[in-house]
């Protein structure tokens, strides 16, 4: 549900999917990934990915979406690369 809010927020959008929900890390925490689906008020659809962990009380999530028809395909395993280098700290 939080994502939700944030994505309803960020995008305009008032119509936003959550699936495939699965264990994962990010930045060396235990977490979860998801995937989601939107679209923006230029009726664009767009598709998503969401990581998500908590270290020491505190929430760090990425998001990344792009337009369903290409963007999201074609960057998706750069971002994938990206995310795997994070590192959560402190």
């Amino acid at each position: 549900e939080l994502w939700e809010t944030v994505i309803v927020q960020q995008t305009g959008t008032t119509i936003a999917k959550g699936s495939n929900i699965k264990p994962n890390s990010i930045g060396g925490v235990d977490g979860f990934t998801f995937d989601f689906a939107y679209t923006g008020k230029n009726e664009v659809e767009q598709q998503g990915m969401g990581y998500a962990a908590i270290k020491d009380k505190r929430l760090y999530m990425i998001f990344f979406s792009g337009s369903k028809l290409h963007h999201y395909g074609s960057r998706r395993t750069s971002v994938e690369k990206m995310i795997e280098s994070v590192r959560i700290t402190g």
